[in-house]
């Protein structure tokens, strides 16, 4: 059960890194100069969708900024929590 725990740890950790990627090249804050820059951030688009998506129907920009990441960093860090907890009760 623990291993399953860090396996779950370590893919949470990569959704943060995903995100805060995706949002540093949504806001410019990464040149897209290079091509493959062009498709990570394609790939990105595609992979992050089902998580944004949802989301996206209930928080609109703010002049622009768009919020959805940092809602998506907050929900899964809590859904993290109250998984983390349970499984850790069944250890």
């Amino acid at each position: 059960m623990l291993i399953l725990i860090n396996l779950l740890d370590l893919l949470v950790g990569l959704l943060y890194l995903a995100i805060i990627a995706h949002w540093l090249i949504s806001l410019g804050a990464v040149a897209l100069d290079h091509p493959a820059l062009g498709k990570f951030k394609a790939f990105m688009d595609r992979a992050l969708a089902p998580l944004y998506g949802p989301i996206r129907r209930f928080i609109r920009p703010v002049n622009g900024f768009d919020l959805t990441p940092l809602v998506a960093v907050i929900l899964v860090g809590l859904a993290w929590s109250v998984l983390s907890r349970i499984l850790g009760l069944l250890v």
